[in-house]
């Protein structure tokens, strides 16, 4: 990898530029593109007296032969603050390319004006290229009005120019869709969703990973061990999980890592990426959704000699399928693909009565309830049924989590962690089931009094609800006066009271506690991750049961299980046995469990416990990589439990017939049998609770995948 450094000063103006420690002058070619080097990072020095460094948002343009305009957000890339990678198109170039480095000022949250500076000018040729100072673009501000006005101008005269050109190309074919495709390339809203594309996948391209990362774990007749062992590349890396003190530490590269996005899928089944974390256009408040954008790969898995061997690879091999969320409607493969980061929530319309799920920060996890009381409480239908009513209103190839999701969650902890008791390593909000009746009732505060014992029992950072019952003697989660009074609010200091009691601070507006009040631990609000100095794991503990976990800056475990979106169970019989339906078309996804069954797949993987109406611990897993499935095939077996074999279990209940949601990990109250391998499989297709909860997909659009 080359770094060039360039010395930025007052009002964005560029003084020095330096290749390692030698000052670069005209005429003196740099090699960029060939020998070892893969990647190249220009490494922006600010240090301006006229501009506020916060307040401060910057960028380059790259723009090979004044035609192609390649605009590319600064951020820090390992030790450099202000940085970016010089895109894969211009080392590709033969010609003179020039890169302005450019600012926005923020001033009470909005972009008031862009400024420009100094070109520089790059000549690339043959991976070589001269780089000098020029005075010809003088420092000048302008306000986004004259920018984007002669953006318009110049597009405009452009797409003139090309028409005026060809002309008499297109009238001598008479070839309207030719002209109707200009038109569309005109008005394409996104435009700018390919152009980051490209460079997303130009990026990889960029930044290869040749190796093969592979783990073993032995099979239930072999041991019952959890552990498993690191093969090929994946030998001897390491990954320790990040709390909100102590920084993550991992061995593992580029290819792995993740980015937060704005994602969308079209009418059409195409998906777009609208902006990464660190461009000015990303957002992850309000209403919009954010994910995981992830590298494609390829995998493999397979039994042989007692062992079952989980391998991925960020290049085709022979025998390898490509991740499932890759491939296109039309077939073509994405180099990228998304997850949904957090559960989904709702946010209200501006009319203040309607109101949609978005995949975005600081929302309550939706859910429902059987009556509502206050506060900010919303019902929504979170079933499997439900969520495909509830996604669809965001468009047809929406969906709640889909097998794949869950599979690629599940397939990179067991190669980064090599153990399948998920919970060892990061436990998951699953052990932090309180309800406390306060101890002294008060007036105007922001605080409930319980308990010093009590009290221990919650952790800084968790979230609770305080509700007024009254004469009410049902405690569930599911009635609304359980959080009448602050709802699913984070507990962000303590008090001691007096001897035997001790307040916990809530980051609510005041209200008043009364001797029937109670306080109930809840699920995690979105964007609880912040505080994690890393990608992975979890505040506080990774281990106390009290914390969702976070896997490659995906939200997990937050309280309650999640909706399998693209499949459900249909139960064979007596004993238990369940066959799986699934589409990897969310378009095709219905409500109505007759049509279901005939036009959806039906996996030859088959889910078999030992005991009904009980926890089962799981003991094998099949998975079907083409599709997209993992599957808990065998649990219950004698000696199994939460620190063997896979370490979770599956709830089965004692129905004969009928068909049945699939629920993901594991709710704030069912311990160390959760994990990210559980399963519940005893509740109706139409089933919903205020522990069910739902994740965003937009990777329904591959179609029957195994056709």
């Amino acid at each position: 990898m080359k770094v060039i450094n360039i010395k930025v000063t007052d009002k964005l103006k560029v003084t020095s530029i330096t290749d390692g420690g030698s000052t670069i002058n005209a005429g003196s070619p740099v090699k960029i593109a060939s020998g070892n080097y893969k990647s190249v990072i220009l490494n922006f020095d600010f240090d301006s007296t006229t501009w506020d460094e916060d307040t401060l948002t910057k960028y380059a343009t790259f723009s090979i032969e004044g035609q192609d305009r390649i605009q590319v957000g600064l951020e820090a890339i390992g030790d450099y603050k202000e940085a970016c990678y010089v895109p894969y198109s211009v080392l590709k170039q033969n010609c003179k390319v020039n890169i302005g480095v450019y600012g926005s000022l923020i001033y009470n949250g909005e972009i008031k004006k862009i400024v420009s500076a100094e070109n520089l000018y790059f000549l690339v040729v043959d991976g070589s290229f001269s780089i000098y100072l020029t005075d010809e673009t003088p420092v000048r501000v302008e306000t986004i009005e004259e920018r984007v006005k002669k953006d318009i101008d110049e597009f405009t005269k452009q797409k003139t120019d090309d028409f005026n050109l060809n002309y008499q190309t297109k009238l001598n074919n008479i070839n309207s869709n030719i002209l109707d495709y200009e038109e569309d390339k005109r008005y394409d809203k996104y435009a700018n969703s390919k152009r980051l594309e490209q460079n997303i996948s130009s990026y990889f391209a960029m930044t290869p990973d040749n190796k093969v990362y592979t783990v073993r774990f032995p099979l239930w007749e072999t041991s019952n061990s959890c552990l498993g062992e690191k093969l090929d590349d994946n030998a001897g890396l390491v990954c320790t999980p990040a709390t909100d003190t102590v920084k993550e530490v991992s061995d593992y590269g580029e290819a792995w890592q993740s980015i937060d996005c704005n994602a969308e899928v079209d009418s059409n089944g195409v998906r777009h990426v609208t902006a990464l974390k660190g461009m000015n256009s990303f957002r992850d408040t309000g209403r919009v959704d954010v994910f995981c954008l992830f590298r494609t790969y390829y995998q493999k898995i397979w039994e042989q000699d007692g062992y079952l061997y989980i391998s991925r690879s960020f290049v085709p091999r022979e025998g390898y399928d490509i991740v499932p969320q890759a491939i296109n409607k039309d077939g073509t493969i994405n180099q990228w693909f998304v997850i949904g980061k957090y559960a989904v929530g709702d946010i209200f319309d501006e009319d203040g009565k309607t109101h949609h799920l978005y995949s975005s920060k600081g929302l309550i996890p939706t859910h429902s309830f059987w009556s509502l009381s206050g506060d900010e409480e919303i019902s929504d239908n979170i079933s499997h049924s439900g969520c495909i009513t509830l996604m669809h209103k965001k468009g047809d190839y929406y969906s709640a989590g889909t097998m794949a999701d869950y599979m690629h969650i599940l397939t990179t902890f067991y190669l980064k962690f090599a153990t399948k008791n998920t919970q060892s390593i990061m436990y998951g909000h699953a052990n932090n089931n309180y309800q406390y009746k306060v101890a002294k009732a008060e007036s105007n505060v922001n605080r409930v009094v319980i308990t010093t014992a009590q009290a221990n029992n919650i952790d800084l950072h968790t979230f609770v609800s305080v509700g007024d019952v009254g004469s009410n003697t049902n405690l569930d989660r599911n009635n609304g006066y359980i959080h009448n009074i602050a709802y699913d609010v984070e507990v962000i200091g303590k008090e001691v009271v007096d001897s035997s009691n001790t307040a916990l601070i809530l980051d609510h507006a005041k209200f008043n506690t009364t001797t029937t009040t109670y306080v109930t631990t809840m699920h995690e609000r979105s964007g609880y991750s912040d505080k994690i100095l890393g990608r992975t794991g979890s505040v506080g503990s990774n281990t106390n049961g009290k914390h969702g976990m976070v896997l490659d800056g995906i939200e997990l475990m937050v309280g309650g299980y999640e909706v399998t979106g693209n499949a459900f169970l249909n139960i064979v019989d007596a004993t238990g046995k369940r066959e799986i339906y699934y589409t990897n078309d969310s378009k095709k996804l219905t409500t109505n469990i007759t049509n279901a069954m005939s036009i959806y797949k039906k996996s030859n993987l088959t889910i078999q416990p030992t005991k009904l109406n009980s926890d089962n611990y799981i003991t094998e897993m099949k998975f079907d990589t083409k599709n997209g499935l993992a599957v808990q095939t065998q649990s219950g077996a004698t000696g199994s439990g939460s620190t063997v074999g896979y370490a979770d279990s599956i709830y089965v209940d004692n129905a004969s017939s009928g068909q049945r949601e699939l629920l993901w990990l594991g709710v704030l109250n069912v311990t160390t049998s959760a994990g990210l391998s559980r399963a519940t499989v005893n509740t109706a297709v139409t089933f919903s609770s205020w522990g069910l909860l739902a994740r965003l997909s937009i990777n329904g659009v591959g179609g029957e995948l195994a056709e």
